[in-house]
């Protein structure tokens, strides 16, 4: 287990209960539908060697799982089923647990407890909280004996390799639409510059060759427009980032202030120089412009529509 993640079991004989706080390394989504998907719980809800496999599982209020633990080596069965009574999103379930054989029959020889799971997230952890509540202490004395606690402990260990591929596969899925959002930033600000400098040029307005024959005032108009198609691809980039989009907006106004600087060394021989140089000083407040934009949109667009 990773000791970082919080694990605490305790009991109580009053309130003859078991509470136990398992902290793991994954949003509060995932957690949840590890803990509420037949198919995921399957491959971690068994303590190793042991396998989990569903035979049915209806996750609503008033449904049920019914699953079996198969202990190697024999491959031998035993039967588990969980009633849900309640249930809320993203927030806790609660019901019965008991022993039963492969219909669902509860077997009365063994303990029957009742259990909430609460889940809570935070700074990109869930912690979820396991209350199981028994007849009597007795009981507890049982299920502990059977090794609920150590059981529990491997099988968290195994819903810890889970979240960490899953957490793996996100990051590299984040970081592949970072690049892409970078890539399209970068396109629409060269592709609009590219354009309109072909228009100046074929209309006449502007002189390429060489470019410091151009009048001031028309060097000023290009540092403007370049300045707002900056913004423009600093804010397609904010917007298409998977996460952090003022971050990706200011890794592509470094990336065009650093070509920029690069071309300034390049042509230092060819005037004006303080048409780079304009460009330059601009550009990583245009980036900023550009990432405050998408993340003023995006609030925007994360408010409710007010009906009127």
């Amino acid at each position: 287990m990773n000791s970082k993640l919080k694990f605490d079991f305790a009991v109580n004989k009053e309130n003859n209960t078991i509470v136990v706080k398992r902290e793991f390394a994954g949003d509060l989504e995932l957690v949840w539908k590890a803990w509420t998907t037949a198919e995921i719980l399957d491959q971690w809800w068994a303590p190793e060697p042991c396998k989990a496999e569903t035979k049915t599982m209806d996750f609503r209020e008033g449904g049920h799982w019914l699953y079996c633990m198969i202990m190697p080596p024999e491959n031998k069965k035993n039967w588990g089923r969980q009633n849900y009574e309640k249930i809320v999103v993203h927030k806790k379930f609660s019901g019965t647990d008991v022993f039963c054989d492969e219909n669902g029959i509860a077997n009365p020889e063994s303990p029957t407890g009742r259990f909430e799971n609460v889940f809570n997230e935070e700074d990109g952890k869930t912690l979820v909280t396991i209350t199981s509540t028994h007849n009597s202490f007795e009981e507890i004395e049982m299920v502990i004996e059977m090794g609920f606690k150590e059981g529990l402990a491997s099988s968290f260990e195994n819903l810890d390799k889970y979240l960490s591929l899953k957490n793996n596969m996100k990051m590299k899925r984040e970081t592949l639409k970072s690049i892409g959002a970078v890539i399209a930033g970068f396109a629409l600000l060269v592709i609009l510059s590219i354009i309109t400098d072909s228009i100046l040029e074929k209309t006449g307005i502007m002189k390429t060759d060489p470019f410091v024959d151009n009048p001031v005032w028309l060097i000023a108009i290009i540092i403007l427009y370049r300045t707002i198609f900056n913004t423009a691809g600093c804010y397609l980039t904010a917007r298409l980032a998977p996460n952090k989009p003022m971050k990706h907006a200011i890794i592509l106004g470094t990336i065009g202030a650093v070509l920029t600087i690069a071309g300034l060394i390049a042509m230092w021989d060819t005037p004006p120089h303080w048409y780079p140089i304009s460009l330059i000083v601009l550009t990583l407040p245009a980036a900023w412009f550009g990432g405050q934009m998408a993340i003023k949109k995006e609030i925007e667009q994360s408010r409710p529509a007010i009906r009127h």
